[in-house]
């Protein structure tokens, strides 16, 4: 009896270790993202856009939180409707020396009730974002629903200010074409169990 007593919360914490360490799956970036850019300036408003999103992301299928994420976005992956716009972008990023903008999560924490691998759910990231080489930590509210097709949409919202990251907002036509600081940026990614254990909400 007395060894059993020993063995038995043995047994109980190598489960509980197994069960936990196998909550953590990679999600594969799928093709279908969207990053958009918008800005404003003495003359109009402007939108850039990059279909670009490469890196790694895991998640926890318990409690639908993501414990890694690590992306880039090539800055040359960026594009306007204007070639010379593009060309004074990539400048004023320092695209040639700082080639992507990255982000590292630290956290993710569930801001609603609901906190299951098969519901929809709204979590707040905090990580650093890195742009022309200068690295800022942020706090990135996210919207995560989860698809019939199994495919885990993210989409987001956030204001950047261009001086945070020692960027000089970019100037065009000698100067009389300015544009302002505040860069707003949405995106939309989707994201697919790589290794096919999270079943879909139908199954």
């Amino acid at each position: 009896m007395l060894k059993l007593n020993k063995i038995t919360p043995l047994i109980i914490l190598s489960l509980s270790v197994w069960i936990w360490a196998g909550t953590n799956v990679p999600l594969s970036i799928q093709p279908s993202n969207t990053i958009i850019l918008r800005g404003t300036s003495t003359l109009h408003d402007y939108e850039c856009k990059s279909m670009t999103l490469n890196g790694a992301i895991e998640m926890d299928t318990l409690m639908g939180s993501f414990t890694s994420i690590e992306v880039i976005i090539p800055v040359k992956s960026i594009h306007s409707e204007s070639s010379s716009m593009d060309e004074n972008m990539y400048e004023a990023l320092k695209a040639e020396k700082y080639t992507d903008i990255k982000f590292s999560l630290f956290h993710s924490d569930n801001t609603g009730e609901t906190n299951s691998i098969h519901s929809d759910s709204t979590l707040q990231l905090r990580g650093t974002l890195t742009i022309a080489g200068k690295e800022q930590l942020i706090d990135l509210p996210v919207k995560v629903i989860k698809n019939s097709n199994g495919i885990i949409t993210v989409h987001g919202k956030k204001k950047l200010l261009m001086t945070d990251y020692g960027i000089k907002p970019p100037t065009f036509m000698f100067g009389v074409l300015k544009t302002g600081n505040e860069v707003a940026v949405e995106f939309e990614v989707g994201l697919k169990n790589s290794e096919s254990l999270v079943p879909s909400p139908s199954d």
